[in-house]
C-alpha cells in the first residue's frame, strides 16, 4: 500500500531521491568486452509513452529477476546548462 509520500509504507523514500540530476556518458568502444570481463548481463526494453517524457524500462536478469523503473525526462533551463 502507498503512502502519501509516494513511498511503500513501512519502507522510507530518500529525500530527493525522485528529483535528482543525472547525468548521462556515451562511449564508444573499439570493440566489445571479452566475455571474462562481463559481470553482469541483463537485456534493456524500453517503452515511451506517446506524447509525454515518460519512459518505462524494464531490465531483465539472466536469473529471472527483473527490474522496472518509471522515469520522466524534464530539460533543465539553458541557463542552467554547465559549458567548458
Amino acid at each position: 500500500m502507498m503512502d502519501k509520500a509516494g513511498g511503500i509504507q513501512g519502507q522510507s523514500v530518500r529525500p530527493g531521491k525522485y528529483a535528482r540530476v543525472e547525468r548521462e556518458r556515451r562511449f564508444l568502444l573499439a570493440e566489445p568486452p571479452t566475455p571474462s570481463t562481463v559481470t553482469v548481463t541483463r537485456v534493456i526494453t524500453d517503452r515511451y509513452l506517446v506524447g509525454t517524457r515518460l519512459r518505462l524500462r524494464r531490465a531483465d536478469f539472466p536469473d529471472g529477476d527483473c527490474e522496472r523503473k518509471l522515469t520522466q525526462k524534464v530539460p533543465i533551463p539553458a541557463q542552467a546548462v554547465f559549458r567548458a
